[in-house]
């Protein structure tokens, strides 16, 4: 679930939630990722996505994101854990003082760390992958609602996949305590609607590595996974997920003590500056 630029018809969603410890750091950090589908014969040209991080400032950057074009199967077999017991080489970072643009497989990826500098960005970003039409004063409304968040605007062809590739992340938390999984849909081409319901197809997928025992349910993963990235996939999930039910727009928190102890108990956030976005 995401907010994109221009117009897409999205059919299904993975997300992925977790507490993981990161060798890279030596500290627990939070992983997410996602992976979505789209209709056949939607709309085709450049299109791109936001997704907010509760990270710490200036925390993220192009070592962040995990590609996971190696292994594309990964989001796809936790998904499946779940439904068994329910229903191009990449180019050189282009570093900016308030950005960083950089490819991560079918993505070239801009984070935004303030606002009103996509811009003097856009010359970075692939022609078939680049906007086209000037988002920066829908990005800056978005980004009003999250004070103080990290920002990566996810650009890509729709024409490269009807299902596109998987991709993670992970981070450094404001607050260790709560989990953030995006979940604001908007797919026109506007700003999310936070008093329309929305039709959600997404399944959502949780582990943390300090869980009391094995929790979920087993992983089997189909792909030859590269030890660098075995750190940040879990075992086992839980979670859940929905088959076209409506249901009110905004992302997903989790206690995260709720997650090492096997509940999911699942509380929606909304932008906290609500103005900028009804």
């Amino acid at each position: 679930m995401s907010v994109f630029l221009e117009k897409i018809n999205i059919n299904h969603t993975i997300l992925y939630g977790g507490e993981h410890f990161a060798p890279t750091v030596g500290k627990m950090v939070h992983v997410g990722g996602i992976q979505f589908q789209m209709d056949a014969g939607c709309q085709e040209g450049p299109n791109a996505f936001l997704i907010p991080f509760p990270a710490k400032p200036l925390r993220m950057w192009d070592e962040n994101i995990i590609t996971l074009r190696s292994c594309p199967h990964v989001l796809l077999d936790m998904e499946q854990a779940l439904q068994d017991i329910q229903d191009s080489p990449p180019t050189q970072p282009v570093v900016h003082m308030k950005a960083n643009v950089f490819d991560a497989g079918m993505y070239t990826i801009v984070f935004l760390h303030s606002k009103n500098v996509l811009p003097e960005l856009l010359p970075f970003i692939p022609e078939a992958r680049r906007p086209k039409r000037d988002h920066h004063l829908l990005i800056d409304q978005f980004i009003k609602g999250y004070p103080g968040w990290t920002f990566a605007l996810y650009c890509f062809d729709t024409r490269d996949s009807v299902r596109a590739e998987p991709i993670m992340w992970w981070y450094e938390p404001t607050n260790p305590e709560l989990l953030f999984v995006p979940g604001l849909h908007a797919g026109d081409g506007t700003l999310p609607s936070l008093t329309q319901p929305v039709r959600t197809h997404h399944t959502i997928t949780l582990c943390s590595d300090l869980r009391n025992q094995k929790q979920g349910k087993e992983i089997h993963y189909r792909d030859q996974i590269p030890e660098e990235l075995l750190w940040m996939l879990p075992p086992d999930v839980i979670g859940g997920k929905n088959n076209g039910e409506y249901a009110q727009n905004g992302d997903f928190l989790y206690n995260i003590q709720d997650i090492r102890a096997g509940r999911v108990k699942q509380y929606l956030r909304w932008p906290t500056s609500m103005n900028a976005i009804l």
